[in-house]
């Protein structure tokens, strides 16, 4: 997650960053979705916001190597998944979000 610094940030689409110079890098998590990996044999993230100015979501598998997953906005249809490792989704922390549980 990203916060923002005064100045410089316009061009991301997030209102919040509009009048920022630039990003620093607030908090960075890695989380494994595995099925069964979780107690209740589930894998995922809850509905929740980040206490961040962007989230930048990062694919660190290709989206064939699993099933499931992927980022889902609340209040919108259908799942965010990026197709390679290395493509990310970004959007304004504020947006509640959750992390889609994979199924294999």
């Amino acid at each position: 997650a990203f916060a923002a610094r005064r100045g410089a940030g316009a061009a991301t689409g997030v209102p919040e960053a509009a009048n920022t110079s630039s990003f620093f890098i607030y908090d960075a998590l890695v989380v494994k979705y595995a099925p069964g990996l979780a107690a209740d044999g589930r894998s995922g993230q809850p509905v929740h916001r980040d206490y961040a100015t962007l989230t930048l979501n990062l694919a660190l598998s290709d989206a064939e190597d699993f099933e499931g997953g992927g980022t889902r906005f609340e209040g919108r249809e259908g799942v965010v998944t990026p197709a390679r490792a290395g493509a990310c989704v970004a959007h304004a922390g504020r947006t509640r979000h959750a992390g889609a549980a994979t199924t294999s």
